[in-house]
């Protein structure tokens, strides 16, 4: 048996063992993480006009944007759609409308 069929699974670490699988809900937000990632540097590179190339500087620039902190990430994102806080709840008035 070759030594390449015997190297099964990952590689092991520094520390000699393999490392861990994430469980069910690490993985699920590695894959969310990802998603949005994918979704800002989209973003970026449409802003940029679809330049050839730029794939992975893009990339890097979503993931700082990603982790920045919540109130930097919501300048530079602006406000998310819908209803504005301050107004959550309100009864809408109606031009003209009595009040009893």
């Amino acid at each position: 048996m070759s030594s390449l069929a015997a190297a099964k699974g990952p590689p092991p670490t520094a520390s000699g063992t393999a490392p861990a699988r994430p469980t069910r809900a690490e993985a699920e937000t590695i894959a969310d993480r990802n998603d949005r990632i994918r979704e800002i540097a989209y973003i970026l590179w449409l802003e940029e006009g679809c330049p050839d190339g730029a794939a992975e500087r893009h990339w890097l620039a979503a993931e700082t944007l990603l982790d920045s902190e919540p109130l930097e990430r919501k300048r530079i994102e602006g406000e998310p759609p819908g209803e504005p806080a301050g107004n959550a709840g309100a009864i809408p008035r109606v031009r003209g409308a009595r009040t009893s």
